[in-house]
Formats: structure tokens, sequence, C-alpha cells
């Protein structure tokens, strides 16, 4: 306990307090980085180094988005224990039930027929039927026979290389969410 009956426990609104501190510190410090940037940038533009110039302040420019898009949309990353309101409680309940029919496939040492799939996962074959129909869609179940299998997609070049380039373009393209309409 630290003098004047204020502790450091978790949650505690001393340690809240500092939480928003350090954040203003860090976004603040990101954004004179990108003015920084984008200074340099206009003076050796102005130099006649167009290349270095321009490309100093697009960099600075894109740090300075990016800084603002996070903190404008931070409230999105911050996950929910009740589904968002612009989606359907049945939708949110597909997704529930199938992760759960994916865990039973994944640990499945053989393709399950249907039947045995409802039994595993207590799901009627109605709830059942339009979680394995999305699934083959999307190709991430298959059939086999009269069972069905999860298809190895950590598999071949092609996922490889969107595991990687993936993640990096949806990075370097989230500034320009800004620019979308919100709503």
């Amino acid at each position: 306990m630290c003098k004047g009956g204020n502790s450091l426990t978790p949650n505690s609104p001393v340690e809240h307090d500092m939480r928003r501190a350090l954040g203003r510190f860090e976004i603040g410090s990101i954004v004179f980085f990108g003015v920084i940037f984008v200074g340099i940038g206009i003076l050796l533009f102005s130099e006649g180094r167009l290349w270095y110039g321009g490309s100093m302040v697009a960099i600075g420019g894109w740090i300075i988005l990016d800084i603002l898009e996070r903190t404008r949309n931070r409230h999105r990353s911050e996950p929910t224990a009740h589904p968002p309101s612009n989606v359907s409680a049945d939708r949110y309940q597909l997704t529930g039930r199938s992760s759960q029919v994916r865990k039973t496939l994944q640990t499945a040492s053989r393709p399950l027929p249907k039947a045995e799939l409802t039994e595993r996962t207590d799901l009627s074959e109605a709830e059942l039927e339009p979680i394995l129909e999305i699934a083959e869609s999307k190709g991430t179940v298959s059939r086999v026979g009269t069972g069905y299998e999860l298809t190895d997609e950590r598999e071949g070049v092609r996922h490889s290389i969107r595991a990687f380039v993936g993640p990096l373009v949806r990075r370097l393209l989230r500034p320009l969410r800004l620019f979308r309409p919100s709503g």
C-alpha cells in the first residue's frame, strides 16, 4: 500500500491514470516523429532532392495517419463479451458453433459422418447443416466419402505467401481507413 491509501493493484484508478498518461506520451512521441519526417522531407524536397523529400513526406504522413487511425479505432480492437450491435444474434451463435465443429473435426482421427458430428457437438442436424455448408464453401472442411474432415489449410506455398503478405498489406493500408465514411 502506498502512502495516502492508494495502491497499485490491477485496474486501480491510479494504474488507470498512469496507463492513460503513458498512452498519451506514446501517441505524442509518434506524432512528433512523423512531423520530423515530414519536415525533413519538405527541406529535402525544396533543395531539389525530389525522391528523398517525397519519400520522407510520404513516410511521415503515413506515420501520422496511422497513429490517428489507431487512436480513433482503439475501441474496436478490444474484445467484447456481447455480439456487436450490427451483427445478428443468429450469426454470432453460428460463429461459436462453427468453432465447436472445427475443434471436433480437428481432434478426430478420421472423417466424421454427419450423425457422429451431431452427437459429438450436441448440435441438431438443422444447426449443423449451414455450418458445414459455409465451411465447405470456404474450403476449410471437405467431404470425404460419407464423412467430413478439416482440410489442412497450412499447406503449400500459397498459404505461406498469404500468411506473410496479408498482414503486411493490411498494416500498410490501415491508415487509409480514416478516409472511409463512418457508420
